[in-house]
């Protein structure tokens, strides 16, 4: 990503990036990364404070009893309530917050909150405790304005769900719709490759996508595609972040197909959860069914699935 792990080879290519991420960059991005540099504070909590201020002089303009009062039910919520109303304090996490911002700014990752205007909106549907603070994307964040077809699958999939993905991600691009998908396997990378380029939202921080993957992680970039994360640069890989990590790619998403998706697997689960109103994740959900019918899978309805995509 100079990619994210070394020294970049175009030294005057990140200038340009520099110059334009500041022009995006918002104080409330500065104020969510230092929220979240302090201890126990975690996104929900983060949430609940950008919901009152935006930046740290509007929270400074909070009385003291107000912002305690807001955050009651937080843990530590006094404690929190006197470090965020003392700038001498605050002003280390503000400080990290600045480092945090040049170093993705040198690698060319760029940093989107939710009052970014490229913020996927289908992620507000998510409640705050599972909805991420930050996305960091890597590559052409411009497709987050597009629509888009989630085609959600693994590797080892049947050849006939194989195949039917392929020719969805075929008929996407050909129409202009951006195709999204995970960023862990082979099914990820050839979908992205025969979709021309779209959107890998990885299950792990950019950081630490698997090495097998890396090149693939480059090649989408360059071609015009885009790898995001909703975790931080070196979290995981973890597999109990994979639930999550499906919920986030069919918030993102216009309209998502799940690939014949595995029993147990925490992309059926998720299938599942939607499916029963526990947690409407997505607009429109449908499945190419190979092995059986599930819980929670419509049949693959084409017209119906390019009508919601238009």
């Amino acid at each position: 990503m100079s990619e994210p792990n070394g020294a970049s080879p175009n030294p005057e290519r990140d200038r340009r990036y520099s110059r334009t991420c500041h022009m995006t960059d918002s104080p409330a991005l500065r104020l969510t990364l230092a929220l979240l540099d302090i201890p126990g504070v975690g996104r929900a909590t983060v949430h609940r404070i950008l919901h009152h201020a935006e930046r740290y002089d509007a929270l400074l303009a909070l009385p003291r009893e107000q912002l305690g009062y807001r955050l009651k039910g937080v843990s530590k919520a006094a404690d929190l309530a006197d470090l965020l109303h003392e700038p001498a304090r605050f002003a280390e996490h503000l400080a990290a917050a600045d480092r945090e911002i040049e170093a993705r700014t040198r690698q060319r990752v760029s940093l989107l909150t939710p009052h970014h205007s490229l913020w996927p909106k289908g992620l507000n549907r998510l409640p705050a405790a599972r909805r991420p603070v930050i996305l960091r994307a890597f590559g052409n964040t411009a497709l987050l304005s597009r629509p888009s077809l989630a085609l959600l699958g693994s590797a080892g999939l049947a050849p006939d769900a194989f195949e039917a993905a392929q020719s969805l991600a075929a008929e996407a691009a050909q129409r202009g719709i951006t195709v999204l998908c995970a960023m862990d396997d082979g099914f990820d990378v050839a979908t992205l490759k025969r979709a021309g380029g779209g959107i890998g939202v990885a299950g792990a921080g950019l950081s630490r996508i698997s090495p097998a993957l890396r090149p693939s992680v480059v090649d989408t970039a360059r071609g015009g595609g885009l790898v995001i994360s909703p975790f931080a640069m070196d979290h995981g890989p973890f597999g109990h972040d994979q639930s999550e990590a499906s919920r986030v790619r069919m918030a993102m998403a216009t309209a998502t197909v799940v690939c014949d998706p595995a029993p147990g697997s925490h992309l059926l689960h998720t299938l599942e959860r939607h499916a029963s109103g526990e947690e409407r994740v997505s607009e429109t959900v449908q499945a190419v069914l190979v092995r059986s019918q599930v819980d929670g899978a419509a049949a693959l309805d084409v017209d119906a699935l390019w009508e919601a995509l238009t």
